[in-house]
C-alpha cells in the first residue's frame, strides 16, 4: 500500500487524536526494517513493505508524514 499523507502539525487535542488514529490504521501490522536520523529534528522509519514514517519535532508539536 503506497499512501501519501500531507504533513500536519496537530495542535488541538481532537486533531491529535484523529492524526493518531490515521497513523495507526496506516501502520498497523507492519514490521520495522530500518530507523535513521533523517534530519537533526526528524526521525525516519522504514517498514518491511517499503512504507516510511517521518516524525519531525516542531515548536508546537510533532509533524508526521507517512508515505
Amino acid at each position: 500500500m503506497k499512501t501519501t499523507a500531507t504533513p500536519v502539525v496537530a495542535i488541538e487535542k481532537d486533531d491529535l487524536a484523529e492524526e493518531a488514529r490515521r497513523a495507526l490504521r496506516m501502520l498497523r501490522g507492519k514490521a520495522v526494517k530500518k530507523v535513521w536520523r533523517h534530519r537533526a529534528t526528524e526521525l525516519g522509519i522504514e517498514f518491511d513493505d517499503g512504507s516510511r514514517l517521518f516524525v519531525d519535532s516542531k515548536p508546537r508539536g510533532l509533524e508526521i508524514s507517512i508515505t
